[in-house]
């Protein structure tokens, strides 16, 4: 698969404006986006919910898991497996749980005791580097989310969260890229176009 030149462009274009964010910036936005995370439905509604740990100045989502766990929710992390390109799905209780994952990511131990079908999930939160009007997500390139949304997590609800500078009018989507159900910026969610 050979990435156009426009989408690694692009790439490139908001991983710039995301590090020359403050942290104070990442702070708001990400408080913003957790607060518009818990107004939706189907957040309100999940039992078992999909996260990610910040990397790169995303979107932090931990006091969002923080509150998961005060309201009984299951906060669910993936664990990325290199070598076949494949996320695992792991139930945590505690931040102090994880370890330094290949990509220099926070992600959860590998415990099949703690590991969880992807059909059980019920809403999956994920990051991205751009967003398009359409719902299409460019992420780091791995295409990890692309094969996990294509396959086992094809049937659950899905929302990219991001900074409003990422919500952009294309990302260049290709045959396997597979959308979101809306995005989740500081100012509220983006109802991807049909």
């Amino acid at each position: 698969m050979v990435e156009s030149r426009k989408k690694k462009n692009l790439r490139n274009q908001m991983l710039k404006t995301r590090e020359i964010l403050s942290e104070s910036d990442v702070e708001t936005g990400s408080k913003k986006i957790c607060q518009q995370v818990m107004e939706l439905p189907q957040w309100e509604q999940a039992e078992r919910v999909l996260y990610y740990m910040p990397h790169r100045r995303e979107i932090d989502l931990r006091p969002l898991m923080k509150q998961a766990w005060l309201m009984g929710k299951k906060v669910i992390l993936p664990r990325a497996i290199p070598a076949n390109r494949l996320l695992i799905f792991y139930q945590v209780d505690h931040l102090d749980e994880l370890v330094l994952g290949a990509y220099g990511i926070w992600e959860p131990q590998s415990d099949e005791d703690r590991r969880i079908d992807p059909q059980e999930l019920d809403l999956a939160l994920v990051p991205g580097v751009a967003f398009d009007w359409k719902g299409y997500r460019l992420g780091y390139g791995g295409g990890y989310y692309d094969r996990f949304f294509a396959g086992p997590g094809a049937g659950i609800p899905r929302f990219g969260v991001g900074f409003s500078f990422q919500w952009v009018e294309t990302v260049y989507p290709e045959a396997h890229d597979v959308p979101m159900n809306g995005v989740v910026v500081p100012t509220g969610l983006m109802v991807p176009e049909k």
